[in-house]
């Protein structure tokens, strides 16, 4: 019967440590699966919201066409006008085509990254760059933390402590630490603990020396130097990522307004064209910059999305 083993209880605190290693190695997977699904999810939304653009793009210059005929038929314009509408809805149609590959493309990667089969059709819901899914993450700004250089170096200090503690990379190397830390102990401890069972038993190294003796130790070394250089790489991660989504939050503001803009002078311009008051030029002018506008608006919102959802991988 054995009655006390350094070795016995040194293992079984070893494999709990190893336990705790790869169930934070196992949790390190999970989020890189979560973060590619959230990225392939964005990308459709990103790609369904360009399609509309394009699809309303091609409908304003189909109506601009209609326009150019009415004009042409009272003398108002010549066939110039037709012929270069009939252009731009050409060109508009291409952009659609081009849009809805992409669409599809987008929702192949995702169903990949959910293992669904080519054969399982599946459509995501229409979610406007109002809803709740971005208000969620646009109304918690990070402006109110970062209003000075010096709150942003105390913010990211914060974040980088928090990464440093919840991050699973720095646990599975914490658990490993902590792993070759008993096993240096046991073999500390192997020179005098005994075996005690009801025969007693006692082993007596003399002596171990030389480069290379005591493996545990070396590990340890090893351990620590990753220890740094995944703390280093986190902290370089999070104020890169942290400056990224303060750049796309601006961006956010400025496109919004800009996309605002651009739309009601396209309103104007589009009305007075109507009328036989401006040339088609100043239209189409009108047009792109409502459309580039626009397509940059919605894409600079998905691209804070990803940024914030980024750093919260990181932390």
């Amino acid at each position: 019967q054995l009655i006390y083993s350094e070795q016995a209880v040194a293992n079984i605190q070893i494999q709990k440590y190893l336990a705790k290693a790869q169930q934070a190695s196992l949790d390190q997977q999970a989020l890189t699966v979560i973060l590619d699904i959230f990225e392939a999810y964005f990308n459709v939304l990103k790609a369904k919201t360009s399609l509309q653009i394009q699809q309303e793009n091609l409908e304003s210059s189909k109506t601009n066409l209609e326009f150019a005929k009415v004009r042409v038929s009272i003398g108002a314009s010549n066939r110039s006008d037709l012929y270069r509408w009939e252009s731009e809805v050409a060109n508009s149609t291409q952009a659609v085509i081009d849009a809805q590959s992409t669409f599809v493309q987008s929702k192949l990667q995702l169903g990949r990254i959910l293992n669904m089969e080519l054969k399982d059709e599946f459509d995501v819901s229409e979610v406007s760059l109002d809803d709740e899914t971005f208000e969620n993450y646009t109304e918690n700004s990070l402006g109110q933390f970062i209003q000075t250089p010096a709150q942003l170096e105390a913010f990211t200090s914060f974040l980088v402590d928090e990464a440093q503690t919840q991050n699973p990379s720095i646990q599975r190397i914490d658990a490993n630490s902590e792993l070759l830390d008993r096993q240096l102990l046991l073999n500390k401890r192997s020179f005098f603990a005994p075996t005690v069972a009801l025969q007693a038993g006692l082993d007596d190294k003399l002596w171990t020396g030389g480069a290379g003796s005591d493996v545990a130790t070396i590990q340890q070394k090893q351990i620590d130097y990753q220890r740094c250089d995944v703390d280093q790489n986190l902290e370089r991660g999070i104020r890169a990522q942290l400056i990224s989504v303060v750049s796309a939050s601006t961006n956010v503001n400025y496109s919004q307004i800009s996309a605002e803009n651009a739309q009601k002078n396209f309103e104007i311009v589009q009305d007075s064209y109507k009328k036989g008051v401006v040339p088609i030029n100043q239209l189409i002018d009108a047009q792109n910059a409502a459309f580039s506008a626009s397509l940059n608006y919605s894409n600079s919102v998905y691209n804070y999305l990803l940024s914030f959802i980024r750093l919260e991988n990181i932390i």
